[in-house]
């Protein structure tokens, strides 16, 4: 092929690869005004499990590309941690074997200075046979939570693989709040009976802080057992002066 055809498909070829945008600066946000594209950000909550229930509503509209709250999100694969560090494929609406299992995530205990620790070095590449990760999901131990190099960690993670961690808490100190870009509150966790309320202290630079309602529902599975998932997230508009 000549070097002038090869100019000419190339524009073409880029063009299919990168992701639409979404409005002004929107390669800088996951969710619009609302998660990094690259970065730490933190959730919130009375209850792990209400703050795991909002994060991993948000990595299902990260999956399917569908708005969260009102608010878009650019599309990619999303991966969920709970406390033991074990992880999952969110809402993969394609077969989730046909994948490698996301390896094990081990946050240090200890503090470091500047570079990835040992139990983490392996962990990008890893992720990368798992055709990488637009956003991972997760769940802090209390001891996680009140540890200083827990957000560095999840800052050099950030960096390496070039996604949003999200880190849902019921323990966070102010540390692990100054360290994260943005930060989310369960302020009101949602019943099947009652809605939530999410709330947004610590909005991306330049954004408006925003509040949110949510409903959770029951849903069966294994034709016995019921879980919660979120529902419905509203965007509640700010009252006029």
């Amino acid at each position: 092929m000549q070097n002038t055809e090869i100019t000419s498909i190339l524009p073409e070829s880029i063009s299919a690869f990168f992701r639409p945008q979404y409005g002004p600066g929107a390669d800088k946000w996951l969710v619009q005004g609302l998660l990094p594209m690259v970065g730490v950000a933190l959730i919130e909550a009375a209850t792990l499990e209400a703050g795991a229930q909002v994060a991993d509503d948000i990595g299902s509209c990260v999956v399917q590309s569908r708005t969260w709250g009102g608010r878009a999100c650019l599309q990619g694969q999303a991966i969920a941690y709970d406390v033991g560090g074990f992880g999952h494929y969110v809402d993969d609406p394609e077969c989730s074997h046909d994948k490698p299992a996301p390896p094990e995530l081990e946050l240090p205990v200890t503090p470091y200075g500047g570079t990835l620790p040992a139990a983490l070095l392996n962990f990008p590449e890893e992720i990368a046979r798992c055709v990488g990760a637009r956003l991972l999901v997760v769940q802090l131990t209390d001891e996680a939570s009140q540890n200083p190099a827990t957000a560095l960690a999840a800052g050099d993670l950030a960096r390496e693989l070039q996604c949003c961690v999200l880190l849902a808490t019921a323990c966070a100190n102010r540390g692990l709040r100054n360290g994260a870009e943005a930060v989310l509150q369960v302020s009101m966790a949602a019943t099947p009976a009652s809605p939530g309320q999410i709330e947004q202290p610590k909005p991306l630079r330049g954004c408006s802080p925003g509040v949110w309602a949510y409903t959770l529902s029951e849903n069966g599975f294994g034709g016995n057992a019921n879980f919660e998932t979120v529902d419905e997230v509203v965007e509640i508009a700010p009252r006029a002066n």
